[in-house]
């Protein structure tokens, strides 16, 4: 059995800090180590998690989610490294769980319900890996260069992480699904349509310019057009106006404008607005630098139009 360190990145998380480190102590198959980073936090976050004996606490300036996993990262002697938000929590299974899908070729092990994750998945927003419900190999980690610590990506350096393991050769696994429970409140990176927008569009440029992806532009629009659909739902129109302002003009976003500007929070979450999005979303024709494994796989994504759920429905 290989062992596993826990990484917690945690910013002024005392108030959920106490039952996330119960469920990591908790597990049927214990860790060798549970790791807090304190990223700058200004209430009593050190001292909760100090207070449990045996988990380790660094203290850092804040520098965000993804440095604070480096920190981490750079500190943990385990095998893998299983990573848990400072607000979410562990079903008490869940190392044993991943632990079983250990083999020497699988970098990341996930427990969302996407069965098949692949590159083209994950760069055609088809699916996501959680980071607490993730579980990575250290060697695959150093491998990459850990988590990107830039700013600008702050809020989707998970996906930028997933993005960039999916192009090495390192295998991705998933284990049983939703081993953690995600607890929402209102300081999250993920509370801020806004705020992620920008994160994902900022994260597009990064890996679009590695890969020299000639329809970036056009999955730009299609984070532009969700994230101005949920701010319409949730009243901000300003913010939506912003994003949709930014997009080429296209029918999708000339109906979202129409649906802001006369305050119809309805009209953003009907269905024909995954139609209007693909009238005029062109088929991958390649012409990027992946490998031709991994471009057949993007390809095949393609064909899929690129939109979640509205956060109203």
């Amino acid at each position: 059995m290989e062992s596993v360190s826990v990484v917690i990145p945690a910013f002024n998380a005392a108030v959920t800090l106490s039952e996330t480190l119960q469920s990591a102590i908790a597990q049927t198959q214990p860790a060798i180590e549970i790791i807090v980073v304190d990223d700058g936090s200004m209430d009593g976050t050190a001292e909760v998690a100090a207070s449990y004996p045996g988990v380790r606490v660094i203290r850092q300036s804040n520098a965000g989610p993804g440095a604070a996993r480096n920190t981490g990262i750079r500190a943990a002697s385990g095998d893998w490294i299983a990573f848990l938000d400072s607000d979410d929590i562990w079903d008490r299974r869940k190392t044993e769980h991943q632990l079983r899908c250990a083999s020497p070729e699988v970098g990341l092990i996930h427990s969302n319900r996407f069965r098949s994750i692949s590159f083209g998945s994950l760069w055609n927003r088809q699916a996501h890996v959680s980071p607490s419900g993730a579980m990575v190999r250290r060697q695959a980690l150093t491998d990459v260069g850990g988590f990107e610590e830039s700013r600008e990506v702050m809020g989707a350096e998970d996906l930028n992480l997933a993005l960039r393991m999916a192009l090495t050769d390192w295998k991705i696994a998933q284990s049983e699904q939703q081993l953690f429970d995600w607890r929402p409140r209102g300081s999250n990176l993920s509370a801020s349509d806004l705020r992620m927008a920008r994160a994902e569009l900022a994260n597009l440029n990064l890996i679009g310019q590695s890969i020299n992806c000639p329809h970036v532009v056009v999955l730009k629009t299609a984070v532009r057009l969700e994230y101005a659909r949920n701010l319409i739902s949730r009243k901000q129109k300003r913010e939506a106006l912003a994003l949709l302002d930014e997009c080429e003009p296209n029918v999708a976003s000339r109906f979202l404008k129409v649906a802001a500007l006369s305050g119809v929070r309805r009209a953003a979450r009907v269905d024909i607005l995954r139609q209007l999005i693909s009238i005029r979303r062109p088929v991958c024709t390649g012409g990027c630098t992946l490998t031709s494994e991994k471009r057949a796989e993007c390809q095949a994504c393609t064909r899929v139009v690129p939109m979640r759920p509205s956060v109203a429905e």
